[in-house]
């Protein structure tokens, strides 16, 4: 983007027009149930295309798009003896990981119901991950000293299935920003963004030393926090929420448009995900992480993906509006010292073209990679940043 474009928007950037449907979505985000949800497992890599979860522009959710994935008899055996119940399985559907219905399921009714006995209570929810990572570490540690026999409590062993689905460290799925290198964080061309993960960064390392903890470790749990756990509120409207990481419900995908599926919360000691429309055998069970109101960058930041859905672009609009509305705020230079550039500045190193162009090169760019994930992210922003403009009073399209 131009000098001229990002003045025009440091003026104007106020006026934006903000879509019924997005409006909606918002309002969604305060919901009963507060996603953070899912990411990886095993027996096929996590994609960053097409939106985290969603299937591919063009995929069908038949049966036929649809193959079960081995590898999980453990876990469901252990979702059985412990008294869930389910109607969907793990599967993989054209290259992505998701949970599909076995069977059809009637609007209203359960996919799934978890025993909230079976799902690991990471504590009470508060903004800052950190302290669920470390009681996730600490059953982790806890299941590694009762495998190794150099601890005898066996109730260690309890969540042993549930741990194993669970990507480890290393995993290709772990493709938030929190593991990308310097290098690739500048991609983003999203200052805000490499901001967050260096503060990130210095607050694990912070944890990790006054804790003793391994920081890799802890940087792995934190990532199981942010992209698995669901924050739900008890049935007890005086409660504080929990963070629970539910089995198979951290499997489900997000899609805006296209979500066929609702957790519910906790109801009669169970965790359960209602079908929010009739689900037929095969498709997949898709839901909204975060209410539908979370913007690219939350969901690269917490997920590891970008989702290049239309509606996702409306997001990503309401975000830049914020973004540079507080870069110029009143409040923005109270001491007197010159404002810096706008977060939006960064965007204009490349183009959209040629962002484009580096997308469509899978030698320089491999499909996949952190560096595609960058590009595709700067891509959408840009996008966002273009109909930004456009909606400014007397601009009209560019």
């Amino acid at each position: 983007m131009g000098v001229r474009v990002l003045a025009l928007l440091s003026l104007a950037v106020g006026s934006v027009a903000v879509r019924p449907a997005c409006a909606a979505r918002a309002r969604a985000a305060r919901a009963y149930v507060t996603l953070a949800a899912k990411k990886g497992g095993k027996g096929m890599p996590a994609r960053s295309g097409g939106g985290f979860g969603a299937p591919p522009a063009g995929c069908t959710t038949a049966t036929s798009a649809a193959e079960l994935l081995g590898g999980y008899e453990a876990l469901y055996a252990w979702l059985d003896a412990g008294g869930a119940s389910r109607r969907v399985a793990i599967a993989g559907f054209a290259g992505l990981r998701g949970v599909m219905a076995t069977e059809d399921v009637r609007k209203g009714d359960a996919l799934i119901a978890i025993p909230s006995a079976l799902a690991l209570d990471l504590g009470v929810d508060a903004v800052d991950p950190l302290p669920a990572a470390r009681a996730f570490l600490g059953a982790w540690h806890a299941l590694r000293a009762a495998r190794t026999g150099s601890a005898a409590d066996p109730r260690a062993l309890a969540f042993a299935p549930f741990f194993d689905a669970i990507p480890p460290m290393g995993s290709a799925d772990l493709s938030t920003p929190d593991f990308f290198s310097d290098e690739e964080l500048r991609e983003l061309q999203w200052p805000p963004l490499e901001a967050e993960v260096a503060a990130r960064a210095s607050a694990l390392r912070a944890a990790a030393n006054a804790g003793g903890f391994d920081p890799a470790e802890l940087n792995w749990a934190r990532w199981v926090v942010l992209s698995r756990v669901l924050t739900v509120q008890d049935a007890l409207p005086t409660a504080p929420a929990r963070k629970l990481l539910i089995p198979l419900v951290d499997m489900c995908n997000h899609h805006l448009s296209r979500a066929n599926a609702i957790p519910s919360g906790r109801v009669g000691g169970r965790l359960n995900v209602l079908a929010a429309r009739d689900i037929a055998r095969g498709e997949q069970v898709l839901i909204q992480y975060g209410g539908g109101a979370l913007s690219n960058d939350r969901l690269l930041a917490e997920y590891g993906f970008i989702d290049g859905s239309p509606p996702a672009l409306e997001l990503d609009v309401l975000m830049l509006a914020r973004a540079l509305r507080s870069a110029r705020s009143p409040g923005a230079s109270a001491d007197g010292s010159p404002l810096p550039p706008l977060p939006t500045a960064a965007l204009s190193t490349t183009t959209l073209a040629q962002d484009e162009r580096l997308l469509a090169d899978a030698a320089a760019c491999p499909p996949g990679s952190r560096l595609a994930a960058a590009v595709r992210f700067r891509a959408m922003l840009k996008r966002a940043l273009a109909e930004l403009v456009a909606r400014q009073p007397g601009r009209g399209r560019q």
